[in-house]
């Protein structure tokens, strides 16, 4: 008798330690299973807000110009744009931005310069802040204040560069955006005033946008 009831109360411990673990268990693997609900939730709610996010998904192209430069008449009229390519990487960017001088008088400058941006946009769409690598063309003819002639030059240049900007695109197309760009020619030389920036006549350059305003399709 003493026996069985020995056993009995082992029994009963045993299936007590049993039956405990079994429901810590349970709670565990029920707070796994709501952990996992609610980074299910999250994740979907970052990729929605992300998507949201991406204005530029349906979209393939962009033009913008700088509006100011249209209304500025002094000694130059300018032209100031950018062609843009948005559907060859979802996170980049290929830009053309282009600078068009045309003189009021016979001896002043005109110039032209084209440029190629490839710009990479830090967030996970083409939103925002990007970083910028950069080549450009330089045509550039005036008078040669070195030379005591008064006959018109002309001169190309190429040179390389790199840049910071900001993209704000909104859903029903239009954008805006500013950036910084900075560079050096490596080919071609300098033979006009060097005092004027504007003629891209320095073996340096640098490039800042505020008010370029465009429309992407």
């Amino acid at each position: 008798m003493k026996k069985m009831i020995i056993i009995f109360l082992m029994l009963s411990v045993f299936l007590s330690v049993y039956s405990t673990q079994d429901d810590n268990e349970t709670i565990n693997n029920s707070d796994g299973l709501e952990q996992k609900i609610d980074d299910i939730y999250v994740l979907q709610k970052k990729m929605y807000e992300e998507n949201k996010k991406d204005a530029l998904k349906d979209k393939k192209y962009g033009i913008e110009l700088n509006l100011i430069n249209l209304l500025l008449v002094d000694e130059f009229k300018r032209i100031s744009g950018t062609f843009s390519l948005f559907a060859i990487d979802r996170k980049a960017e290929i830009a053309f931005p282009f600078y068009i001088t045309f003189p009021k008088e016979e001896d002043h400058y005109d110039a032209v310069t084209l440029d190629c941006h490839y710009r990479y946009f830090l967030g996970n769409t083409q939103n925002g802040f990007y970083l910028s690598g950069l080549s450009r063309l330089a045509f550039i003819s005036g008078k040669d204040y070195y030379s005591s002639t008064s006959n018109k030059k002309k001169v190309g240049k190429f040179g390389i560069g790199f840049g910071i900007g900001y993209r704000y695109f909104s859903y029903n197309g239009f954008y805006w955006g500013a950036s910084l760009s900075i560079g050096r020619f490596i080919i071609g030389p300098d033979i006009f005033d060097n005092n004027l920036n504007y003629t891209n006549d320095n073996q340096a350059f640098i490039d800042f946008e505020f008010l370029k305003f465009g429309y992407s399709f």
